[in-house]
């Protein structure tokens, strides 16, 4: 039965449930934030309230505390629905501690809180690994699986895959539950096995009317990138038998990533390792990061010679190569006629000449550079002779070509003299040096003839003569 109230008497209902009973009211009454669900033998005054209306209640049974109760229904109209003003509520409802009054933004209608829907809450969305190298694992990251409702219930999470795995996670396996206001987190990892952005979606089923939920794991596998610098590394021309260099190769991770060193070739002769800042593979060149590889290059015949290092390593580009070139040159080499000039004893007034002649006996060109002048009385021409004498210094002689120098004696007094002049030049002997010697004696007299003497003179130069001209005719 319901509710009866005679004539005489009036009742006041206040955020309660009057339902399922044949007739709830009859009679007078006055009812405020009230649901009821058949008035039909009533007259009620109030406001705010729900008549006629199904409270969708469950049945009464042990929902906690000391007695039995009906539950409302997440879908029931009562939840939500008693007095907000209703200052101070109590803390708890008809079932005690545990069970707050107002579990949302009102109390409900009646005298127990209804569960409210649950509303699961997924973060973050998506859960972005950013970039990581080609398979190399990441730390886990978790997503937070939260409800800010009633009893959420997660019956399945599908499976991760691929380049993604489950790695735990505080929900545990499935199925799971949280109360209103709890959360937990699942845990995954990521494993790119190819270069590019990856990315698998993750479902959740569960009693959420809004269901089912998921959420995306995304990442982007990359490699590091070697560059190496300078392309080729030229060691230009070096002499036969000498070394040039070192000279370095820089190698620079242009990725995004680690990238791991494993190998260099080694180089071979006429190239030779000569160390470098990156020391012995394995290494790891950061992102950006730069080392160096010096070599060095002993030329054993003359022409142009290469190599090419492969550099393994597991970047996206290799093996990559470190291009050696250069080129073997010969030396130029003089050739003098002499070192030594000796103009030995002239007369004063007399002077005299010699030729020092100077040749290119290498295989390139040989530049002189310079000739130092020999100290007075001794001096050196240049150009007067045409081509056969050396041009004035600085000049080119090509392979086995050559030109003199003349050297000229000529002393102002008596006595001997003693000096040197040298060769400058590119070839690995200079300066070359021709030392210079010459004595000088009094000058030669020539007597002076008289009258007489010059006719007997001429006497004897014409007997000279016939007698030359007889022979040519007798011949």
């Amino acid at each position: 039965g319901g509710v009866a109230i005679n004539a005489y008497a009036s009742a006041t209902f206040r955020n309660s449930i009057v339902a399922d009973n044949g007739f709830d009211i009859s009679g007078d009454a006055y009812a405020d934030f009230t649901l009821i669900e058949d008035d039909s033998q009533a007259t009620i005054s109030g406001a705010n309230n729900l008549i006629g209306a199904d409270p969708v209640l469950g049945p009464l049974q042990d929902n906690g505390g000391p007695t039995l109760t009906h539950l409302p229904d997440p879908t029931s109209p009562v939840i939500d629905a008693g007095d907000p003003a209703f200052t101070p509520p109590p803390d708890f409802d008809q079932r005690g501690i545990g069970f707050p009054r107002v579990a949302a933004t009102a109390p409900d209608m009646g005298a127990v809180e209804g569960e409210l829907p649950p509303n699961i809450a997924i973060a973050p969305d998506p859960l972005d690994f950013g970039i990581q190298k080609v398979g190399e694992t990441t730390a886990p990251q978790s997503v937070t699986i939260s409800n800010t409702g009633g009893l959420l219930d997660v019956s399945t999470v599908s499976a991760a895959g691929g380049a993604f795995a489950a790695a735990g996670g505080t929900c545990g396996g499935t199925p799971f539950s949280l109360a209103d206001g709890e959360s937990c987190t699942l845990d995954f990892t990521f494993t790119p096995i190819a270069v590019g952005v990856d990315s698998l979606n993750i479902t959740l089923t569960s009693n959420d009317s809004d269901g089912p939920d998921s959420f995306l794991l995304t990442g982007e596998g990359a490699l590091g990138e070697l560059d190496i610098t300078p392309d080729p590394v030229d060691f230009g021309n070096v002499t036969v038998g000498s070394t040039g260099g070192p000279q370095s190769a820089t190698l620079e991770n242009i990725g995004v990533v680690d990238v791991v060193v494993n190998a260099i070739d080694a180089p071979a002769a006429p190239f030779a390792a000569a160390g470098g800042s990156c020391g012995v593979p394995p290494f790891t060149l950061a992102p950006t990061a730069t080392c160096t590889v010096d070599y060095t290059f002993t030329p054993a015949a003359v022409g142009p010679a290469t190599q090419a290092l492969d550099v393994t390593s597991d970047g996206s580009t290799s093996p990559d190569p470190i291009n050696l070139s250069g080129t073997g040159v010969g030396t130029p080499t003089i050739g003098l006629s002499t070192n030594d000039v000796n103009f030995g004893t002239i007369s004063l007034g007399v002077g005299g000449t010699a030729l020092v002649t100077l040749t290119n006996t290498g295989s390139v060109a040989l530049d002189v550079a310079s000739i130092t002048d020999p100290a007075p009385p001794f001096s050196l021409t240049f150009g007067t002779r045409g081509a056969a004498l050396c041009a004035s210094p600085p000049f080119t002689l090509s392979a086995s070509a050559s030109c003199d120098i003349q050297v000229g004696f000529d002393p102002a007094a008596s006595g001997a003299y003693v000096s040197s002049f040298d060769i400058l030049s590119n070839a690995p002997s200079s300066p070359d040096t021709v030392n210079l010697q010459g004595s000088a004696g009094e000058a030669i007299a020539i007597p002076t003839l008289g009258r007489w003497g010059l006719v007997l003179l001429g006497g004897v130069m014409g007997l000279l003569g016939w007698l030359g001209l007889r022979r040519r005719g007798t011949s």
